[in-house]
């Protein structure tokens, strides 16, 4: 005796049928239904700006020029020290490199 379960070709037939189904399904709303999400979420988030209206207290406004100045300089600042970060890599490579050719160097002779 096999204590083994056989499902009837028929029905393992059906059961596969309606995986794939099921993984088309799921596919097609994942593609499509991700990016729908995301476009209704940005599209209720401007109407809520525009219906919410420019801030009123023009301290606030003064204080996000502000804000939006520091930030565009610690941008320039980053920006400049990762410059700066490259140059520093190419010369340590640099240097690498020619200990390398001058350790092979001296092996050589």
């Amino acid at each position: 005796l096999s204590n083994e379960f056989q499902v009837p070709m028929e029905v393992h037939d059906m059961m596969l049928g309606l995986g794939e189904e099921f993984i088309g399904l799921l596919t097609i709303v994942l593609i499509f239904g991700t990016p729908l999400v995301f476009v209704l979420g940005v599209i209720f988030l401007i109407a809520l700006k525009i219906l919410k209206g420019p801030s009123a207290n023009p301290k606030l406004r003064t204080g996000d020029m502000e804000e939006a100045r520091m930030l565009q300089q610690i941008f320039k600042n980053v920006t400049g020290l990762e410059k700066r970060v490259e140059s520093l890599e190419t010369i340590l490579l640099d240097r690498a490199q020619s200990k390398k050719k001058t350790a092979r160097e001296d092996e050589d002779e």
